[in-house]
Order: C-alpha cells, then sequence, then structure tokens
C-alpha cells in the first residue's frame, strides 16, 4: 500500500506518484522531484530539480514528506532546512511556506525537523513538527 518508503530519502506517493531522491555525482549529491504515471514507476519526469543542498528557493536537501493538493501543487518538507516548499511543477525555484530557511526553532514562526505535512481543503497546513515536542 501507499506511500511506498523505498529506503532514506526515497519516497513515492499514491495520486501523483512523486518520488524524491538523491543521487551522488563525483563528490557531490543533487537532489530532485520526479513525478511516475499511473502506468508505472520505470521511469518519470524531473519537476524539480536536480539541485544541490542548499537553502535558496532553488535548492532542497532532505525529504521529510511530499504532499499534493488538487490544484497539483506540490508541498515539500525540507527537514534539513527546517521549513515547508510550495513547488509549483516545472518551476526552477519554490516558495518558503512555512518556517525559516537554515534555521530551526521552536517559535510558531520556525521549524524543528518537519516530517509530515498535509494540506485540507481549505488550505490549511498542517506540519509534523518533530523536533518539537
Amino acid at each position: 500500500m501507499f506511500p511506498y518508503d523505498l529506503g532514506y530519502n526515497s519516497i513515492i506517493y499514491k495520486y501523483n506518484y512523486l518520488f524524491f531522491h538523491y543521487q551522488w555525482s563525483g563528490a557531490t549529491y543533487y537532489y530532485r522531484v520526479v513525478k511516475y504515471s499511473q502506468s508505472g514507476v520505470t521511469s518519470g519526469t524531473t519537476v524539480f530539480g536536480p539541485t544541490t543542498c542548499g537553502t535558496s528557493v532553488a535548492e532542497i536537501c532532505a525529504c521529510g514528506g511530499l504532499f499534493v493538493d488538487g490544484t497539483g501543487s506540490i508541498y515539500y518538507s525540507d527537514s534539513s532546512n527546517q521549513r515547508i516548499l510550495q513547488i509549483t511543477q516545472f518551476s526552477s525555484t519554490a516558495t518558503v511556506i512555512a518556517g525559516t530557511s537554515g534555521i530551526s526553532g521552536s517559535q510558531l514562526n520556525q521549524l524543528n525537523n518537519p516530517a509530515g505535512i498535509y494540506v485540507d481543503g481549505t488550505g490549511a497546513l498542517y506540519v509534523a513538527d518533530q523536533s518539537n515536542g
């Protein structure tokens, strides 16, 4: 049953078959979000990335979770950067919608290792902020 956990930083979600993973090339890791068709998962289309790990809106790092809303917007829990990003497919940048890039904390405008995310029908964002118990 979905979501499938394919190991560290590799997650597929049922409805849009999104897959986040990193790839080693020489001395550098590259990160991306890939969309697979419902007919199979043997090939896909990169919808964001590849990027190196960083804190700009054109870079992503470790994935704590992914969510796709009814309009096709991708919500990305960037746990290494303490933020939630909204990604428009095939765009080279994202928008920070929660947290502060690269800064963890316990204030309401900060996150500390965000993981699972959900957006309800009204557009409200829910974040499992796992290191702010």
